[in-house]
C-alpha cells in the first residue's frame, strides 16, 4: 500500500510540474500587466538576510507591495529554532516592515490563503523547513532567487535541484559566474539573469554603521568567522574551530597587541556544538559569552555588512565570505584544515581564495595580525582592487536591486532579453 501511495505522490508531483513550467509564460505576461505585485521573502536566518536594499526598493515602487514570512529553521536545535524565529521576526518589525509570524494560533500559516504572492523569493533552496511552507506546495506564485552566497561552488548538490530549475529568475553576481554554471551544467538553465546581488548593494552604500564595542580608537578591527562544518562527513569541510577557537579564545584575552576581535560563528555552529560530544550545550554557551563580554572582543550573530566594512581585517574559513569580503579592500586571512576544496570552485572563487593570506595555526594568526594589519605590509591589495572592479561591481552601471525590479518588470535593459 504504501508503495501505492508513493507512486501517486510522485505522480500529482510530476503532474504539478508540469503544469507549472506549461503556464509559466502566461503567469509572466499576466504578472507584468499587473498594477500591483505582491512579493513575499521568506526568510530563515536573520543572519543571512541581504536583500534589504531590494526590500526597500521594492516597497517605494509603486508597482510591488514587498512582505516578509519568517521560516521555520527544522535543522536547528528547538531552543535555537525558536530563538531564531523571535530574532528574526523582531529584526524586521524593528525595521518597520510588514512581516508575518509563522504560527498563528499554533497552526503554521497558509501561504496561499493569508499572504497571496504573486512572487516569492525563498532565502535558501533547501527543504529544512515546514513542509506546508516550502515551493512545492505554493507553486500557485512565481519563483525569484537571489542567492543568500555569492556563487562559489560548481558542485551538484548547489546547483542542480528542483528548486533552482522551478525558478523563473535566478539572480548570478557576473557573468564569470554564469559561464562557469553553463559549462558544468549545460542545457539545464535558461533562467539565470545576471544583475549582481542585493548584497553588493549594501556594501557600496556610502554610510555605515559602527558596530563595534567603544575601545581606543587605535586599536586594529579584526574578526574571526568560523565556519559550522565541524563534523566529518558533510557535504562542506571547512571549519578549523575545533583546532582553534580555545587558542583563539585565550589569545585575545591576553594579547597585549592594539587590537579588538569580533566572533562572528556561522548561524549554524552554535547548533552543531550544542551536538558535538567534547563541546555540548554548557562549553558552548559559556564559549560565546567570554567573546561577548571580553572588552575587547564582542559576539556577532546578526547582520554584518556594517560589520565588515567598519572593520579592518577578517580571519576566516568560510565560503561565501571568501568572496564577500574583498568588497571592503581589507587583508582576509583563510585558516586551512589541510583538506582540499577549491577543486568545486568556480573561476571567480578561486580568484577570490588566491587573494587571502593562508594560515593554519595561532601562530600564523599572530603573524597575519603583527605583519599584515599593524604594519600595513599588505602585499595582496592591488590585486584585491583589481578583483573588486572586475568581479563584484553589478553590470549596467546600475545597482544589483535596480536590475532585479527591470528584470523582473521586462523593462530597461531586460526588455530584450528572453525570459523565461
Amino acid at each position: 500500500m504504501e508503495h501505492i501511495y508513493k507512486l501517486l505522490r510522485s505522480f500529482k508531483w510530476d503532474c504539478a510540474k508540469y503544469l507549472y513550467k506549461n503556464t509559466l509564460n502566461f503567469k509572466v505576461k499576466r504578472l507584468r500587466r499587473k498594477k500591483n505585485i505582491r512579493v513575499l521573502f521568506a526568510v530563515a536566518e536573520s543572519a543571512t538576510w541581504k536583500s534589504d536594499c531590494l526590500y526597500k526598493a521594492m516597497a517605494e515602487h509603486p508597482r510591488f507591495t514587498p512582505s516578509i514570512l519568517v521560516l521555520p529553521d527544522e535543522q536547528k536545535e528547538k531552543t535555537l529554532l525558536k530563538e531564531e524565529v523571535d530574532s528574526c521576526f523582531n529584526l524586521f518589525c524593528r525595521k518597520g516592515y510588514a512581516c508575518t509570524y509563522p504560527y498563528q494560533n499554533g497552526k503554521l500559516i497558509n501561504i496561499r490563503k493569508k499572504l497571496k504572492p504573486d512572487i516569492i523569493f525563498y532565502q535558501k533552496p533547501y527543504t529544512f523547513y515546514p513542509k506546508s511552507l516550502l515551493y512545492y506546495k505554493n507553486m500557485n506564485a512565481l519563483f525569484c532567487y537571489t542567492n543568500y552566497a555569492f556563487h562559489s561552488l560548481l558542485t551538484d548538490w548547489a546547483n542542480d535541484n528542483e528548486f533552482f530549475r522551478l525558478m523563473w529568475q535566478n539572480y548570478y553576481e557576473n557573468e564569470s559566474a554564469n559561464v562557469d554554471l553553463k559549462k558544468k551544467f549545460a542545457g539545464i538553465f535558461s533562467n539565470i539573469v545576471v544583475t549582481g546581488l542585493p548584497v553588493t548593494d549594501l556594501f557600496l552604500t556610502e554610510k555605515h554603521e559602527d558596530k563595534w564595542k567603544k575601545t581606543d580608537k587605535s586599536r586594529k578591527r579584526i574578526i574571526w568567522a568560523p565556519h559550522f562544518s565541524i563534523s566529518d562527513g558533510g557535504c562542506l569541510n571547512y571549519s578549523t574551530f575545533l583546532s582553534i577557537a580555545e587558542e583563539l579564545l585565550e589569545f585575545i584575552k591576553n594579547t597585549q597587541l592594539p587590537v579588538q576581535m569580533a566572533f562572528k560563528p556561522h548561524p549554524l555552529l552554535k547548533s552543531q556544538l550544542y551536538n558535538y560530544s567534547s563541546w555540548g550545550k554548557e562549553k558552548t554557551d559559556e564559549y560565546y559569552a567570554a567573546w561577548e563580554f571580553l572588552p575587547n572582543a564582542q559576539l556577532e550573530t546578526n547582520e554584518y555588512v556594517d560589520l565588515f566594512m567598519t572593520s579592518d581585517a577578517m580571519i576566516h574559513d568560510c565560503g561565501s565570505f571568501t568572496i564577500e569580503y574583498h568588497h571592503t579592500l581589507k587583508p582576509v586571512m583563510y585558516l586551512v584544515n589541510g583538506k582540499e576544496h577549491t577543486a568545486t570552485m568556480n573561476s571567480f572563487a578561486k580568484a577570490a581564495y588566491d587573494l587571502h593570506y593562508k594560515g593554519q595555526t595561532i601562530q600564523d594568526i599572530r603573524n597575519f595580525i603583527e605583519c599584515t594589519v599593524l604594519e600595513n605590509s599588505d602585499y595582496l591589495l592591488k590585486k584585491r582592487k583589481n578583483f573588486f572592479k572586475s568581479y563584484l561591481l553589478p553590470p549596467h552601471n546600475q545597482s544589483a536591486t535596480e536590475n532585479i525590479i527591470h528584470a523582473i518588470l521586462g523593462t530597461g535593459y531586460y526588455t530584450e532579453k528572453k525570459q523565461r
